[in-house]
Order: structure tokens, then C-alpha cells, then sequence
């Protein structure tokens, strides 16, 4: 695995778990979720809906993101803190 190619899916995958990822230097992806509804007028139930919300200002990663590829890649967690932080600048 590469950093360029494979960490977008890790990071894909963690967000989908944890319902956040926050990416270095360049902000926070949040999962949110809008419950299910009901149309009484058309007497349909609407699914849940998602959206992704971005917050430029809260950039720093938690641990359990480092973990997470740590353990994904089957690398130390210093080398997966390099990795997270190398795809960050190439995004940049």
C-alpha cells in the first residue's frame, strides 16, 4: 500500500466508523445523519438520510485515527502518523 493511492479509502472507511475524520492541515470531515421521516400527505417513510459537513477550523487528528491505519497497513504508528500526515500535504 501507498499513502497517494490507498489512504483516501482508509480514510473513507474510518470516517464511516467513527462518523469523523479530521485530516491535518487541512480540516474535518463529519458524518451526520438525519432520521428517518414520515410523509403524511404521500403515507410514505422517508430513509434516514447522510451528509458530510466540513469544518476547516478543527484539523487535528486523534489517535484513534493513527491506530486505525497503523493497524489497516500492519505498520508501527509512528510510520502511520508519517503517512496520514504525508497524504495531507500532497492533498494540499
Amino acid at each position: 500500500m501507498t499513502a497517494t493511492r490507498d489512504m483516501p479509502e482508509l480514510l473513507r472507511s474510518f470516517l464511516i466508523q467513527h462518523k469523523h475524520v479530521s485530516v491535518p492541515g487541512l480540516g474535518s470531515f463529519h458524518l451526520l445523519r438525519k432520521p428517518a421521516t414520515h410523509d403524511i400527505a404521500s403515507r410514505k417513510l422517508l430513509a434516514p438520510e447522510y451528509s458530510i459537513h466540513f469544518d476547516a477550523l478543527n484539523d487535528s487528528p486523534d489517535r484513534q485515527l493513527f491506530a486505525y491505519v497503523s493497524r489497516k497497513m500492519n505498520l508501527p504508528e509512528w510510520e502511520a502518523i508519517g503517512m496520514v500526515n504525508q497524504f495531507a500535504l500532497e492533498l494540499k
